[in-house]
């Protein structure tokens, strides 16, 4: 059987179906353009023109630790989304940062404008836990990554040792068939 996967002629793992099917182009968009909405979005400015909105805004976000711990989430949230539309990006930690860098700032920069106002040591403090959400996605990501492809390397090693036992069966005479059997034991009255 041929394979003509363009991703094995470039020594890169395929696409799995349900992911190809799943997705699709479009659906890649619409999924990359929903986590820069969700990103980009001035909910403080959302909360000053949609009264119950804010009030639901300023009860959930009553503290700055809340605040704090809000960036953290919705950043580790985009963050996993981001390497689950590009998981290439899982095998490159300097444009993942990139990307996530210029995400944060276009983020803080759209919310300064929202507010007409300067950014400011609180905006800086925001990027610090946006980046640590983004951060926290990425070592989850690398994390789960690395326990898969060890328990499937233990696997590997696991089946390659029974290969192993069953060679120095062989070897011994156990499972070869009666012939070589055999001919060993004439090489060894000679």
């Amino acid at each position: 059987m041929i394979d003509t996967n363009p991703a094995s002629e470039r020594h890169e793992r395929p696409v799995p179906r349900w992911r190809a099917s799943l997705l699709g182009r479009i659906g890649i968009v619409t999924l990359v353009g929903a986590a820069l909405a969700l990103t980009l979005f001035p909910f403080d400015w959302l909360a000053n023109v949609w009264p119950a909105y804010g009030a639901v805004f300023d009860r959930v976000f009553n503290s700055a630790a809340s605040h704090h711990i809000g960036h953290t989430v919705l950043f580790g949230i985009v963050g996993l989304a981001i390497l689950f539309i590009v998981p290439a990006l899982a095998r490159h930690p300097w444009r993942y940062a990139a990307l996530v860098v210029a995400g944060a700032l276009a983020q803080e920069a759209i919310q300064a404008l929202a507010k007409r106002d300067w950014p400011n040591s609180g905006d800086a403090r925001d990027i610090g836990f946006d980046l640590l959400g983004l951060a926290l996605a990425f070592a989850l990501v690398w994390a789960l990554q690395r326990a898969v492809y060890w328990k499937q390397g233990a696997a590997t090693r696991s089946l390659s040792a029974e290969r192993d036992e069953e060679g120095s069966d062989d070897a011994e005479g156990s499972h070869a068939d009666p012939g070589a059997a055999a001919k060993h034991q004439v090489i060894r009255d000679q």
